[in-house]
């Protein structure tokens, strides 16, 4: 903006020059100036002058002022549309940044930080939000973007607004959560000691203690009963859940001897459906670890009759150090009898070694098996039927035991094929009712689970490939359907011995 002639003149103060000096006249008895005529004339004059002057000046002043007001609508108006313009970008920025803010305050721990130093310090607005800043660097950048004053404080008040408010909520409601935990916990260990673990619910002593504990909760603002109470019922869910000690929740709802409920009958009800879902939740907890015992047990004599399968199903005889110390290791994981199924599995080996099995009766043991469930049942089948039962369908019995069928490898998909197919082989014409299962050729399912499982159980099968086991399954299909032709016309008296060798070697064969 031009400076004024009046003000660049400013004549006034050229009145006040060097050239005026205070003097003392030795004839006279006061002090008075000295003038310099000159300095005096030009002071008049510009005296005089004055109001030219500011005539002038002031012309020259509505000129410039016009001049100004003309470039300054036009400018005024294109700073208008851009701060605008910025505004809007500013509160669309915001809305965002707002938003995640208030997820992050809310997730973040908001009463202390590890400085520098690795010291822990308590959390400001300003500590967090300068850890908030280095963490999301694109928020300086999208500041960077807008080119307004306008537009930055409207992004600043909105930032800090957002700041402020959650900061405080949130802290607020951490520190109170923490003061509760506190509390909670200390009544927790106060109650379990040994001097107050003794007090009944309805003695003095109990009643003293709640009392003492409700006096120390005022330090951290719960100075009304209610608040008192509310704690109180935090600190029975958190004592009875933990240890099954249900003092606390007997005296809040007056289930002593001259002790009435309190905190209303909303707060009742909330008291007892938390004892309830505790209880219920023990007795869960109770039921689901006896299940989980007997699956153990369960797994671990299946084991057992896996481990027995590898001592007794070896050519040499074992040692008696070996056989005790398969007692002692099953009898330590809780196997009942253990000591009684070692010997039982020992024996029933001792008599398969001696044993020539007709494929006839090995159907037969095998049909009567496979329809038992459960790890017990079976053993007890092999038991009674040791003198019955060879090696190899004692080791396949045995790696059964707590399989269930093996339904995993009853699901395989390649056995499931061609196990349909040997099923539609083993069918007949049943005219309309399309195929039905044919009595006479119930055997080829039968043999065809029964060598599928026997290969399935023996150690080569685990090292085979995906392929190598597809080859073996089909081999074993080839097999049965050579058979099933073998034996068309043969009377069902004698075609169910035939099967023995024809199928125990080629499950040998498809395994070397």
């Amino acid at each position: 903006m031009a400076t004024s002639i009046d003000k660049s003149v400013n004549w006034r103060k050229t009145v006040v020059s060097p050239e005026y000096k205070v003097t003392a006249q030795t004839v006279d008895t006061f002090v008075r100036g000295e003038t310099n005529p000159k300095g005096m004339q030009v002071a008049r004059a510009l005296e005089s002058a004055a109001g030219t002057l500011s005539n002038f000046s002031g012309e020259m002043s509505r000129r410039q002022s016009a001049i100004e007001r003309q470039i300054s609508a036009e400018e005024k108006a294109r700073l208008a549309q851009e701060e605008a313009r910025d505004k809007m970008r500013a509160d669309n920025l915001s809305a965002s940044w707002k938003e995640q803010i208030k997820i992050d305050l809310e997730s973040a721990d908001l009463l202390e930080y590890r400085d520098d130093k690795g010291v822990m310090q308590p959390h400001t607005q300003q500590t967090w939000f300068e850890q908030w800043k280095q963490a999301n660097p694109t928020f300086q950048q999208g500041i960077e973007g807008l080119t307004t004053e306008a537009g930055r404080l409207k992004f600043g008040v909105e930032i800090g607004d957002a700041l402020g408010t959650n900061f405080d909520i949130f802290q607020n409601t951490q520190q109170q959560n923490q003061d509760a935990q506190l509390i909670s916990n200390n009544i927790l260990a106060k109650s379990q000691a040994a001097d107050v673990r003794k007090f009944s619910s309805s003695s003095v002593e109990w009643a003293n203690f709640v009392r003492n504990m409700e006096e120390s909760m005022g330090t951290f603002g719960y100075n009304s009963n209610q608040s008192r109470y509310e704690m109180l019922g935090n600190s029975a869910k958190e004592i009875y859940s933990k240890t099954g000690d249900q003092r606390m929740y007997e005296w809040l709802l007056g289930e002593v001897a001259g002790r009435p409920a309190i905190g209303g009958s909303e707060f009742q009800e909330k008291l007892r459906t938390e004892r309830n879902q505790i209880t219920n939740a023990f007795a869960s907890k109770k039921n689901q670890e006896a299940k989980d015992a007997e699956a153990r047990r369960k797994q671990n004599t299946a084991q057992l009759a896996i481990d027995a399968k590898g001592l007794f199903g070896s050519n040499t005889k074992p040692t008696r150090e070996a056989v005790t110390e398969l007692m002692s290791k099953y009898i330590e994981m809780g196997v009942p009898n253990a000591a009684t199924l070692v010997t039982t599995m020992e024996t029933a080996y001792d008599k398969a070694k001696n044993i020539k099995l007709s494929n006839s009766d090995k159907v037969e043991l095998w049909q009567g098996y496979s329809r038992l469930s459960g790890s017990e049942a079976k053993l007890d089948y092999i038991n009674k039927n040791a003198d019955r039962i060879d090696n190899q369908l004692l080791g396949t019995f045995l790696s059964q035991v707590g399989s269930n069928n093996d339904t995993q490898l009853l699901n395989d998909p390649t056995y499931k094929a061609y196990a349909k197919a040997v099923k539609n082989m083993a069918s007949k014409d049943g005219g309309l009712a399309g195929l039905i299962e044919d009595p006479e050729k119930d055997y080829l399912n039968i043999n065809f689970q029964l060598y599928y499982l026997e290969m399935a159980a023996m150690p080569e099968w685990q090292e085979m490939s995906r392929t190598e086991k597809d080859k073996a399954v089909l081999g074993l299909f080839q097999d049965i359907k050579s058979l099933e032709i073998q034996n068309q016309g043969v009377p069902n008296a004698n075609f169910k011995d035939q099967t023995d060798a024809l199928l125990e070697l080629r499950a040998k064969r498809m395994l070397n």
